[in-house]
C-alpha cells in the first residue's frame, strides 16, 4: 500500500520525483554536510540532525479551516460599505492630524494604506458580501468589554 501511494505521488508530483532522484544521486554524508553548512551560519545544528532519513521525510502544513459565510439580510450591503469606509477613514484622519514634522514619511505610508485598505474592503464588501465581516462588531465588543472593565474600576475605587 505505501509503495502503491509513493508511486502515485511520484507520478503526479515532478517536484518529488526530482528530489528523490536528488536524494538517490548523493548520499547521506554529503546531506548532512550540505545542511549543515547552511545551518552553520544561521544556528548550532542540533545532535539529533545527523539521524534524519531525509527520503521518508515529508513537509506538513495544517491550515485552519475557512471562516463560514455572513449571513445574509436586507440593508447589509450598505452598513457593510459604512464599515468597510469608516476604519480605513480613521486610520487616514488619525495620520493626517499628527503634524507632518514629528511623522516623516510614515503618515503618507499610512494615508496610501488606509487608501489601499478602504479600497479592498468596500470591493469585498460589494462583491464579495457573503465573505465580508463587520469590523465594527469585532472590535466594538473589544472596546465596550475595556469600558465595563474600566467602569467596574472606578465604581471599585469610587468606594
Amino acid at each position: 500500500m505505501c509503495r502503491m501511494l509513493k508511486r502515485l505521488f511520484e507520478e503526479m508530483s515532478p517536484i518529488y520525483a526530482a528530489r528523490t532522484a536528488f536524494l538517490r544521486s548523493v548520499s547521506q554524508d554529503q546531506i548532512d554536510f550540505r545542511v549543515r553548512r547552511v545551518l552553520a551560519k544561521k544556528t548550532t545544528v542540533p545532535s539529533w540532525f545527523s539521524g534524519i532519513d531525509w527520503e521518508k521525510t515529508m513537509l506538513v502544513f495544517l491550515t485552519p479551516a475557512p471562516r463560514p459565510d455572513a449571513p445574509e439580510w436586507s440593508g447589509r450591503r450598505w452598513l457593510d460599505e459604512v464599515d468597510a469606509v469608516s476604519w480605513p477613514a480613521a486610520w487616514a484622519l488619525g495620520a493626517a492630524m499628527v503634524p507632518a514634522a514629528s511623522v516623516g514619511v510614515v503618515g503618507p505610508v499610512v494615508i496610501a494604506f488606509a487608501a489601499w485598505s478602504a479600497l479592498s474592503r468596500v470591493h469585498r464588501a460589494l462583491w464579495q458580501n457573503h465573505r465580508y465581516w463587520f469590523t465594527t462588531w469585532r472590535w466594538g465588543k473589544l472596546a465596550a468589554a475595556l469600558l465595563l472593565v474600566g467602569m467596574v474600576l472606578k465604581i471599585a475605587i469610587a468606594r
